[in-house]
């Protein structure tokens, strides 16, 4: 779900986790953030969370989501992720029975890279759960970088000023 991209303090990028309601757009549908996502309805427990985390961390920071295959696959890789343990989004328990020429490909080359990934956390979550309920609407996802603490900052300008000092002694 993309807002006006024309308008920065409106742009919005949301990804669907749940697959079994429709969208909702427009003033008329309310999301509300939450800590405890799909609680108004079957909840989603901490392997799957880890699993949608990972992908994310993994994959999020050089994801092109105006190029159709990369924000399929990794819309597909999300699902998967939630409804299905293994890497393969074309087998299992979630599967993917027809899409575009590369959609699975992708979203697997993402599950695998979610499935190896031992970094840090790069990306804090925000979970919105629709308040409509009749029908339901999908719950969705959006993401933020986790900002460089500052004590990087600090050893950053420790080492630049270093630096700085070495050249200026072999300048002398």
């Amino acid at each position: 779900m993309r807002e006006d991209a024309s308008d920065p303090l409106t742009e919005f990028l949301a990804w669907c986790l749940d697959i079994e309601s429709t969208l909702g757009t427009g003033s008329a549908y309310e999301y509300e953030i939450t800590t405890s996502p799909f609680s108004n309805s079957h909840g989603l427990d901490a392997g799957q969370l880890g699993r949608v985390a990972d992908v994310f961390d993994a994959n999020y920071g050089t994801l092109d989501d105006t190029d159709g295959i990369q924000a399929a696959g990794f819309q597909v890789a999300l699902w998967n992720a939630l409804y299905d343990t293994d890497t393969d989004a074309g087998n299992g328990a979630f599967k993917v029975l027809s899409a575009a020429a590369g959609i699975v490909t992708q979203a697997n080359a993402y599950l695998t890279a979610a499935a190896g990934y031992t970094g840090g956390k790069q990306f804090n979550l925000t979970f919105y759960e629709s308040t409509e309920t009749n029908p339901k609407r999908q719950n969705l996802v959006s993401a933020t970088p986790v900002p460089l603490p500052a004590a990087g900052f600090l050893l950053l300008g420790g080492l630049g000023g270093l630096v700085a000092l070495r050249r200026r002694k072999r300048a002398a």
